[in-house]
């Protein structure tokens, strides 16, 4: 092999590892960002769905968690309360 090939073998393994190291480096929220910034404006229409509704069911799974294990009784007696006092007004 000449001289020149062998330098543009070693740049290019050169370049693959840099790469590879990095992607080995990044968190999963960088690569998800990563992603998610080179989608195509339909598939990132569909990403945008999708997460809004895996978004709320994790927030209703923590209300239910939350209502569950008592950690909303405090607030819910306060509201009451207020109601029973005719301190409450209609939203």
């Amino acid at each position: 092999m000449g001289v020149k090939v062998c330098l543009l073998f070693l740049a290019a393994w050169l370049r693959h590892v840099i790469i590879e190291r990095k992607l080995a480096t990044m968190t999963i929220l960088e690569t998800l960002k990563s992603t998610v910034a080179r989608l195509a404006p339909a598939e990132l229409a569909q990403f945008r769905q999708w997460f809004a509704e895996f978004d709320g069911d994790a927030w209703d799974a923590q209300i239910e968690a939350d209502a569950a294990a008592g950690k909303l009784d405090t607030l819910a007696s306060e509201a009451l309360a207020e109601f029973n006092a005719g301190r409450a007004r209609e939203i």
